[in-house]
C-alpha cells in the first residue's frame, strides 16, 4: 500500500463530509510512537486535540500525509455524524462479533449497513444517529465485546494497517443506516445488575466517622484538591513548585527557613510525587531536578516521578488522555501531581471562553478519582486588574470557571531580578492561607549556566494588601471597638490597609459574618453594625 493511496484515500473520506485526522501505523511489528508497550498500536492520533482538529480540509489533510506518509487515517465519529459499533473477537474477551449476530436476530435489527473488516477478525457497523440522538463513547448498554464509537470517539478506516500486520477493508458497499430504534434502546439501557454509577449519599454517611482531611503540603495542598500557581513570566513558579515535589518526595518540611532563623516552613506527606512538564523541555527539566535534588543532599532512590514533553501528549479536553493520567497517578500512588502548564494541555482550546469548563471539570474529577492533590501552573494576566476595589484573583488568566473549579489558588509575584518571591492566596475553599515568602538559592557549575545545587528557603512577608491581611484588620478592629458601625469599621481599616477600598472592606466583612467570624445586626438609623462571632 503506497502512501499516495492513503492521502487519495484520507481525501475522499474527507470530501464526503467525514471528518480525518493522522494516527501512528504499525511498523517493523510496532508502532511508529516508539513505546514497546504501546496499548493502542497503530490505533491512536500523531496530532495534538484530534478531537478538535480533525478536518475535512483538503490542504490540511495533505500536509500531513507529507510529513507522515504511512500514517493510518482515523475518523473523528460524532464530528462526522456516525456511530460505529465496534464487535471484537480476541480470545481473552467475548466474542463481540457472536453476540452481535445474536442481538441482531433476537432484536430483528438490521445489520446489512456499511461494515468494515478491521484485519484482527473484528467488524465496524456504521450508523446515523436518528434527528435529537445523542451517542457518546460512554452510552454503552450492549454486551462485553460489543463498544460503542460516538460523540468523543474514533475508528480507523481502510486502508490502515493493523497490528496483525492485515489492512482494514471494506465488507461491503451498503449505504450507511439509520440507528435502529431497538439499537439506541440498547445503548442507553443499563445492563440487569449494574449497579447505578450515581450513589446518593444520606444525612446518616454525613454523620459517620471520617478520617481528618490530610495534606501532601500541611494547609495547603490537601487530599484530595484541585489547585493552581499562577503568575508572571519569570516569577519562578515552575521551580518553586519542582521544589515542592521534591520536599514531597523526601518528607522534607517545604519552605523551611534559613538556619539562623525561626519558623518551620510546611510540614509534608511523605509521599510519591509527579512533576508533568509540557512547557520547560527535557534538558531544562533534567538540570533543575538534578540541582535540586542536590540542593537538599537527597538519594537518587526516591519515590519522584517527572517527564517533559512526553508523547501523547495530555489534552486535557479528552476523557481518555485524562483516563490515562490517572492510570499513571495510581500505579505510582502519587499524593501531589504538577502539571506545567494549563495552557498548553487544553487542546486548543481558548482560555477564555466557556470551553475551559470541560477541562476545569476533568481535572476535578482525576483528583478525586486519584486521591491526589492536583496543582495546575497557569499565568496571569498580562494587564492586572487596577483599582482599590479589585482582588489579586483577578488577575488569573482566562475564563471565571477556571478560579471557580479550584479549591486554592496562589499568586506567585517577584521583582525584577530578585532572589525572593511572594506567594498570595487569591481563592481559599477551606481556611485561609496567610501570605508567605521564598528565597531562591543556587550555585552554578563551573563555567556553565546550568545550576549545581538549588533549593528555595522560607520567608517571612509583610503583607497589608491582600484579603488575608484585610480580613485579620477587620477582626482586629471589631474586637477593640465592638460592636462598631460600618462607616467607623471603614475608616480604621483603611488606617492599616490604604490599598483597600471600601466596597472591598465591606464584601470582606460580610464573608466573615458568613463564616460566623462576626456578626451584624441594624443599629439606629438603620445603620449596620458588627460585632464579634462565635468562631473568632
Amino acid at each position: 500500500m503506497t502512501s499516495n493511496s492513503l492521502l487519495s484515500q484520507a481525501m475522499a473520506y474527507a470530501r464526503q463530509g467525514w471528518y480525518i485526522h493522522p494516527l501512528h501505523t504499525i511498523r517493523n511489528g510496532q508502532c511508529t510512537c516508539g513505546r514497546p508497550d504501546c496499548g493502542s498500536a497503530g490505533k491512536h492520533p500523531r496530532i495534538k486535540a484530534w478531537e478538535t482538529n480533525s478536518s475535512i480540509r483538503g490542504d490540511t489533510i495533505q500536509r500531513w500525509w507529507a510529513q507522515w506518509p504511512d500514517s493510518n487515517i482515523g475518523l473523528n465519529c460524532g464530528k462526522s455524524g456516525l456511530v460505529v459499533i465496534d464487535t471484537d473477537r480476541h480470545s481473552t474477551t467475548a466474542d463481540g462479533v457472536t453476540l452481535w449476530r445474536e442481538l441482531c436476530m433476537k432484536h430483528s435489527i438490521p445489520d446489512d449497513t456499511l461494515t468494515v473488516h478491521t484485519g484482527g477478525k473484528g467488524m465496524h457497523l456504521y450508523y446515523r444517529p436518528a434527528p435529537g440522538q445523542i451517542i457518546t463513547n460512554s452510552d454503552n448498554g450492549l454486551p462485553a465485546g460489543i463498544n460503542i464509537r460516538g460523540k468523543g470517539g474514533q475508528v480507523v478506516l481502510p486502508p490502515s494497517l493493523h497490528p496483525s500486520g492485515n489492512r482494514y477493508t471494506w465488507a461491503n458497499e451498503s449505504p450507511v443506516l439509520e440507528l435502529p430504534p431497538a439499537l439506541y434502546a440498547m445503548i442507553h439501557r443499563k445492563p440487569e445488575g449494574e449497579p447505578d454509577p450515581w450513589q446518593f449519599l444520606t444525612l446518616g454517611d454525613a454523620y459517620a466517622p471520617r478520617a481528618p482531611v490530610e495534606y501532601s503540603v500541611s494547609g495547603l495542598f490537601a487530599l484530595p484538591s484541585l489547585n493552581m500557581v499562577f503568575g508572571a513570566p519569570g516569577t519562578l513558579k515552575s521551580l518553586l513548585m519542582a521544589d515542592c515535589a521534591v520536599c514531597v518526595a523526601a518528607g522534607l518540611p517545604w519552605l523551611a527557613p534559613l538556619p539562623e532563623l525561626s519558623g518551620t516552613g510546611f510540614d509534608t506527606l511523605k509521599a510519591s510525587s509527579m512533576f508533568l512538564d509540557f512547557d520547560n523541555g527535557t534538558s531544562r527539566t533534567l538540570n533543575r531536578f538534578e540541582a535540586l535534588g542536590k540542593g537538599y543532599r537527597l538519594p537518587s532512590d526516591l519515590p519522584l516521578h517527572y517527564i517533559s514533553m512526553p508523547a501523547p501528549w495530555l489534552d486535557a479536553t479528552s476523557t481518555e488522555s485524562i483516563g490515562y493520567l490517572a492510570e499513571r497517578i495510581v500505579a505510582r500512588q502519587a499524593k501531589l501531581v504538577v502539571i506545567d502548564n494549563l495552557g498548553t494541555v487544553s487542546g486548543g482550546s481558548d482560555e477564555n471562553t466557556g470551553q475551559m469548563i470541560k477541562i476545569m471539570s476533568h481535572f476535578r474529577a482525576l483528583a478525586d478519582k486519584t486521591g491526589t492533590a492536583i496543582v495546575l501552573i497557569h499565568h496571569q494576566r498580562k494587564a492586572p486588574a487596577q483599582g482599590m476595589d479589585s482582588r489579586m484573583g483577578d488577575t488569573l488568566r482566562g475564563h471565571s470557571s477556571i478560579e471557580a473549579a479550584l479549591d486554592l489558588a496562589l499568586r506567585v509575584t517577584r521583582e525584577e531580578r530578585a532572589g525572593s518571591i511572594e506567594v498570595h492566596a487569591t481563592k481559599v475553599r477551606g481556611v485561609d492561607v496567610a501570605p508567605f515568602g521564598a528565597l531562591f538559592t543556587f550555585e552554578h557549575k563551573p563555567d556553565s549556566d546550568e545550576l549545581a545545587s538549588a533549593r528555595f528557603f522560607g520567608q517571612e512577608v509583610e503583607d497589608t494588601q491582600s484579603d488575608f491581611a484585610v480580613r485579620r484588620v477587620i477582626l482586629e478592629v471589631v474586637a477593640e471597638n465592638r460592636p462598631i458601625n460600618q462607616t467607623r469599621l471603614k475608616e480604621l481599616v483603611r488606617a492599616s490597609c490604604p490599598d483597600a477600598g471600601l466596597n472591598r472592606i465591606s464584601h470582606l466583612a460580610n464573608r466573615l459574618v458568613a463564616k460566623g467570624n462576626l456578626t451584624s445586626s441594624t443599629g439606629k438609623h438603620g445603620a449596620i453594625q458588627y460585632d464579634l462571632g462565635d468562631r473568632t
